[in-house]
């Protein structure tokens, strides 16, 4: 089957929550272990007992915007809320979403979003709509639990949040609580960022990231927003060239990870290279070889970067190549 990628994210998420820690040990031709270690707790086990069955919370036909990348969980989103008795719209990208809403000629009362996704975060595009639909209500979701996000700087604290997976119980009591108590979790649209190292107080810079982890590519695009960047983000390389390709002039740099499904970091540069000579491009990897070194000199990449332990570390040398190698 396919997978979602929700597993190891909440095995992860229970096991914070709980207060231990997990180890993942792979080695090729042998497999892979996972030891996970809690805490002994201490004391009478009891048996619990069968609380009463609340009646499931209802939609009574509003109209709820769900966005979401996973086509399997967001089908079985949209079966549920449909189920529940809300009328549904679906999208699948953060462009859908924005176009969807849009079009709409009814009232949207809430937009439920996963957190993590390609080209736009859910916080970000929560913002966005929030312009143009300003009783918009939002409620957040992602296979991360609530307080590792907020830790990670990806959404605030204190937002209405429901962690994947979910059960159609949980769901409904969650929409009805976020209805029913209306009020802006997304806040106000940002100010445009400052550009603290941009010479001469020029405008940000404008940099195309291009990193297939979609976590590792959001907390970057996260630190280098804070510090002067206009980011656009990508997982896929593919998607990230055709964006290039439709106004290569509309970015000061890129940064691309080397290894990348579908099409390496190196493939990827040489193509934005034909399509524009002169891109400033960085290129970064957690294991850099001296045949990499080779490439990124033949291409005239402006840096080859090993990842290093934290992306505040990596994101610090990013900054520091784009002050000294940016545009004047």
């Amino acid at each position: 089957g396919k997978g979602t990628g929700l597993g190891l994210a909440t095995v992860y998420g229970i096991i914070k929550q709980n207060e231990g820690y997990i180890h993942v040990f792979s080695e090729p031709g042998k497999g892979t272990s996972v030891r996970i270690c809690l805490p002994r707790c201490f004391g009478v086990v009891t048996e619990a007992s069968a609380a009463p069955s609340a009646e499931m919370p209802r939609g009574r036909g509003e109209a709820v915007l769900l966005v979401e990348d996973e086509e399997s969980i967001l089908m079985l989103g949209a079966a549920m809320l449909e189920q529940l008795g809300y009328a549904v719209l679906c999208a699948g990208t953060t462009g859908e979403a924005l176009r969807l809403a849009r079009e709409h000629r009814g009232a949207i009362r809430l937009l439920i979003t996963d957190v993590i996704m390609p080209e736009l975060n859910g916080r970000d595009l929560a913002r966005r709509l929030k312009v143009e639909i300003p009783q918009l209500t939002c409620l957040f979701m992602s296979g991360y639990t609530a307080d590792v996000i907020a830790t990670h700087g990806v959404l605030e604290e204190n937002v209405r949040f429901i962690q994947k997976p979910f059960s159609l119980r949980e769901l409904a009591a969650k929409v009805r609580e976020a209805l029913d108590e209306p009020g802006g979790d997304a806040g106000a649209p940002p100010a445009a960022p400052c550009a603290p190292g941009a010479p001469g107080g020029a405008a940000p810079w404008r940099v195309l990231c291009v990193e297939d982890e979609a976590p590792l590519l959001e907390l970057v695009r996260r630190y280098l927003e804070r510090h002067g960047c206009v980011v656009a983000g990508y997982t896929d390389p593919a998607a990230a060239l055709a964006a290039f390709r439709r106004d290569p002039a509309a970015y000061d740099f890129v940064v691309t990870d080397l290894a990348m499904p579908g099409m390496t970091g190196i493939e990827l540069a040489r193509e934005l290279l034909a399509a524009r000579g002169d891109t400033p491009i960085v290129l970064t990897s957690g294991y850099v070889t001296a045949e990499h070194g080779q490439a990124a000199r033949a291409l005239g990449a402006l840096a080859l970067i090993q990842k290093p332990g934290t992306v505040e570390e990596l994101g610090a040398r990013l900054v520091a190549l784009f002050r000294t190698g940016g545009p004047a």
